[in-house]
C-alpha cells in the first residue's frame, strides 16, 4: 500500500469554494486505477493541541503500490486539478503533501 495526505489551503476559503473544490477533487482524483481509499473533506471541528488547522480541505488516499500512484499523478484527470486547469481550484492555493510507503508491519 502506498498512502498520500494532502492538506488544501485555499486563497478563497468561503464555504462556497470550499463546495466547489470538493466537488472538483472528486471529481479529477476518485476512481483512478489501483486507487484503494479516496476520502476528502473539510476541517473538522475538533480542537486539540496536536491538530493541524491551517487547511480548507484535507484529502487521504491509498494506493495498491508506489506504480499505481505515479500512474495516478501522470494521469491527464489529475493534472486538470493539480495545475489550476478547473474554476473551483485556486492557483494560489497552499498544498502539503505526504506520502508514505506501508507494508503489512506498518508505514516507514
Amino acid at each position: 500500500m502506498f498512502a498520500h495526505h494532502v492538506y488544501f489551503t485555499l486563497q478563497d476559503g468561503s464555504p462556497a469554494e470550499r463546495a466547489r473544490f470538493l466537488a472538483s477533487c472528486r471529481k479529477h482524483l476518485d476512481g483512478h486505477d489501483g486507487l484503494e481509499v479516496f476520502e476528502v473533506g473539510t476541517l473538522a471541528d475538533v480542537a486539540a493541541p496536536a491538530n493541524v488547522r491551517d487547511f480548507h480541505v484535507g484529502m487521504v488516499m491509498s494506493f495498491r503500490d508506489r506504480a499505481a500512484h505515479d500512474a495516478y499523478v501522470a494521469h491527464p484527470r489529475h493534472q486538470q486539478l493539480s495545475i489550476g486547469k478547473t474554476s473551483a481550484s485556486s492557483p494560489s492555493a497552499r498544498q502539503v503533501a505526504s506520502k508514505a510507503e506501508c507494508t503489512l508491519s506498518g508505514c516507514g
